[in-house]
């Protein structure tokens, strides 16, 4: 499969960059990742890693993916 970046996956919340998605492995052994297509640990736009690998389906990649806006709402909210 690859990476897919895709219009479907909600755009990163922090930067506004698309997202990708990708299965680690062919035979899937390794899981999916998700994120961020232009994160770069470190890179100053971004103040939390906006990518993850080692989820178990496809389906459990996008939940969590769908999950970093309200997050990242929260986080705002305690800052202020």
């Amino acid at each position: 499969m690859g990476i897919e970046i895709s219009n479907e996956l909600k755009k990163c919340p922090v930067c506004g960059g698309k997202a990708f998605i990708a299965q680690d492995m062919p035979d899937g052994q390794r899981g999916w990742s998700i994120g961020c297509s232009v994160y770069s640990h470190c890179d100053g736009a971004h103040y939390k890693p906006m990518r993850k690998s080692g989820f178990n389906s496809r389906k459990e990649a996008i939940a969590w993916w769908s999950e970093q806006k309200a997050e990242i709402n929260l986080d705002l909210r305690r800052r202020a």
